[in-house]
């Protein structure tokens, strides 16, 4: 009776120590037996965070962003990637941005919007997912260039003599006359002058020579619409060779005249006379009225004037 007493406590210890074996093999959050390896490896699988998979395997990297470039802006969207918490970009004005050299904008999701840039600049960037693990690998390279379209113009609410410190001179003007635009606040405007210098519309009547290559800082695009600051009324639009065919007048306050150092033939040609030795102040003047910013030609340097100021 003693022995079987005896066995029967050995077997219901053998049975306890088994089904604790099998409790503790199935415990899924138990590091280290089977059920928690295979659970791991399966979030590993599924993009997931896991202490078992580097990061390189717990989220993927997405596809490049779809850029629509906007005014002084970008608007990139992409497709979610799984296990992504957030995402990143890096941006650069050249291509071949990396981690390391390009400019990180941190914590955004689909559609971002890159605001406050330059028009006319091309922006790159590469995308990340991020989640707990950190970043993944980058997407290839995406670029767009932000424009204004259609573009403003305004007259400047202050005039001024020929003497204007140059090219410079005038379109630091623009940028701080109280008719300019206040929105968007990236947008940069500058003087229609030319001085046959450092800012030339054409070397030949209408370019007829060489076209676009006769432009130097010239501030009008190629097929581009202008339209009004203050009310959106069409001033008229640029043809192929950015030479403004213009159908109304720049502003609604009647007909001003304007500096532009633009000759008297209608040809986008430099002003025989100089205008007024590179806007310092001596010399010839160039100046046009709103209706048709290429006639009236020439006048005093002494005279004052207002400036028309194109957005970029």
């Amino acid at each position: 009776m003693r022995k079987s007493k005896n066995l029967l406590i050995i077997v219901c210890f053998v049975l306890i120590f088994t089904a604790c074996q099998k409790l503790e093999f199935d415990n899924a959050q138990d590091f280290g037996n089977k059920s928690y390896l295979a659970t791991e490896e399966l979030k590993c699988l599924l993009g997931q965070v896991s202490v078992l998979c580097p990061s390189s395997r717990n989220i993927s990297a997405p596809e490049a962003p779809t850029i629509q470039a906007g005014n002084t802006q970008n608007t990139l969207s992409w497709k979610e990637v799984t296990g992504a918490t957030s995402y990143a970009i890096y941006y650069g004005t050249t291509t071949g941005v990396s981690k390391t050299n390009g400019i990180r904008i941190a914590n955004i999701s689909s559609p971002y919007t890159h605001s406050s840039i330059v028009n006319n600049t091309s922006y790159y960037y590469i995308l990340v997912a991020v989640n707990a693990s950190g970043e993944s690998n980058a997407s290839s390279e995406a670029t767009a260039t932000p424009v204004c379209s259609p573009c403003k113009m305004f007259l400047t609410a202050t005039t001024y003599t020929a003497a204007l410190s140059g090219i410079s001179g005038a379109d630091s003007k623009c940028q701080i006359d109280a008719n300019k635009p206040t929105t968007p606040s990236a947008s940069i405007y500058k003087s229609l002058i030319v001085d046959a210098t450092n800012r030339i519309a054409c070397t030949s009547s209408n370019c007829a020579t060489s076209g676009l290559a006769e432009h130097k800082d010239w501030v009008l695009k190629p097929n581009t619409t202008y339209i009004r600051a203050a009310d959106s009324v069409s001033i008229g639009a640029a043809d192929s060779l950015g030479l403004l065919v213009q159908t109304a007048d720049i502003s609604s306050a009647g007909t001003l005249t304007v500096w532009t150092g633009l000759s008297t033939g209608g040809d986008w040609l430099q002003h025989g006379t100089g205008s007024c030795s590179l806007w310092t102040g001596t010399g010839g003047a160039g100046q046009a009225s709103s209706t048709n910013i290429k006639s009236n030609g020439g006048g005093s340097c002494g005279s004052f004037n207002v400036l028309a100021c194109v957005e970029q």
